[in-house]
């Protein structure tokens, strides 16, 4: 029996209210493209939060499609919208409670904040194992850390050029080195040639996602991993495009693992082929000072 006009747009009425949450994140996200063509609504800041805006609404499509319409609004409260923070204090509550960390971002500026002193004061004696995930930007790529410090201009910060971008990526690399000597902790590391516009921290029990440039609102969705599934994938696909550093094969290189000496600082940025062509003797001092800040000393020593 055919159905009427009438039966039809009826059953298409209460199909789209099924999925009501996902289409206003399809029509936001046109919007948000439209506007960032145009170049209206106060530039970068506006569509960082408008796409902030559409990852949430996308979230709680995925949720309420998975686990039913009661349960997703039991689940909304776990989408929270937070300034930085307030997301620094709940990703450092998370070591207490997670086996894996993947991060993904720029420079790693943020990954040095919220986890690596923590990691480092700890100096692996907690127990049970940890993985550690880190995707960053290729240093050795001028044209791409130039892009990354337009983002950072932008927003604001006017004396950031590439050369500062490629030396806190490598800050960043090599302080991941050292943590892997002086902890359990063995780091997998990745350089990748696209721009990411966030930064993105994922934990057994949350995601956090960061816009550049800094300063807008984070994006947190806390609870288990089933909410965030789709991040873990999308991180271990682009993690698994980007070049691979082989830190371990440069263990031998170092020493004295709580001492950064220039000479193997520098023999371990030449296997680890992120050692720029005009590096000289006092930029490698400034960037062993760089980690040695970054990683506080174990039971006290420096």
């Amino acid at each position: 029996m055919r159905r009427s006009v009438r039966d039809r747009i009826r059953g298409f009425a209460r199909s789209s209210g099924d999925y009501l949450d996902l289409i206003v994140a399809c029509g936001m996200a046109f919007v948000v493209a439209a506007v960032s063509l145009l170049d209206v609504f106060g530039g970068d800041e506006f569509i960082n939060e408008a796409i902030l805006l559409v990852l949430g609404f996308y979230a709680l499509a995925v949720i309420r499609d998975r686990r039913g319409r009661q349960k997703a609004l039991e689940d909304a409260s776990a989408l929270r919208c937070l300034d930085d923070a307030a997301v620094d204090r709940v990703l450092t509550e998370e070591r207490d409670h997670t086996t894996h960390w993947a991060h993904r971002d720029g420079t790693g500026s943020l990954l040095r904040r919220r986890l690596l002193p923590r990691l480092a004061a700890e100096g692996g004696r907690r127990g049970g194992a940890f993985g550690l995930q880190v995707e960053l930007a290729d240093p050795m790529d001028t044209g791409l850390c130039e892009r990354y410090a337009a983002q950072f201009r932008s927003g604001g910060e006017n004396d950031w050029r590439a050369a500062d971008v490629r030396d806190e990526i490598l800050v960043t690399i090599v302080a991941l080195f050292y943590l892997g000597l002086r902890t359990t902790v063995r780091p997998r590391v990745a350089v990748s040639r696209n721009l990411s516009m966030f930064t993105v921290d994922l934990t057994d029990r949350a995601v956090s996602v960061d816009p550049l440039p800094r300063g807008a609102q984070s994006l947190l969705v806390s609870g288990s991993l089933s909410h965030f599934r789709g991040w873990q994938y999308d991180l271990a696909a682009s993690y698994s495009h980007g070049r691979e550093l082989p830190l371990e094969q440069s263990r031998h290189r170092v020493e004295e693992p709580d001492v950064v000496d220039i000479d193997e600082l520098n023999a371990v940025l030449v296997d680890l082929a992120v050692l720029p062509d005009d590096y000289r003797r006092a930029d490698l001092s400034r960037l062993a000072a760089a980690v040695t800040a970054a990683l506080p000393a174990r039971d006290g020593r420096n």
